[in-house]
């Protein structure tokens, strides 16, 4: 039988080391920005952190942490959500209101004086003055 050499021991600190070094260096990676793209002066740090104008209207967009959180807010409109928790935007010209928790669990949609609340896709409501 042919004795197997023993492996050295890898330093049980090494890991999370290299773990750290390299999320900063990805955190570095997204958050650098040539200078000629941050003119408008808002921050943004790729997918972790991003901030920017609206393009067809007034306003700014935040989104964070990818796809899961963004903020809206324009002149007549606002939305937010944590995706896929919870979200929420409302239209002062319409007048509309929409809530999601925990899409399609629990839904409110309101446009005008008509609104609808569905529960699980079984149980609903819906009603209005028109």
């Amino acid at each position: 039988m042919i004795p197997l050499k023993r492996l050295p021991r890898v330093d049980r600190f090494a890991e999370p080391a290299a773990l750290a070094l390299i999320l900063v260096g990805l955190l570095a990676a997204c958050s650098s920005t040539p200078k000629s793209e941050l003119g408008d002066g808002l921050p943004k740090a790729g997918p972790l952190y991003y901030r920017y104008d609206l393009a067809f209207e007034k306003g700014t967009r935040t989104e964070a942490l990818g796809p899961f959180w963004r903020y809206e807010r324009s002149n007549d409109r606002m939305q937010w959500g944590f995706h896929p928790v919870v979200s929420y935007s409302m239209d002062r010209k319409i007048p509309s209101y929409h809530f999601d928790l925990l899409y399609p669990f629990a839904t409110y949609d309101r446009f005008g004086s008509e609104y609808r609340f569905q529960f699980l896709q079984l149980l609903s409501s819906s009603g209005g003055r028109d």
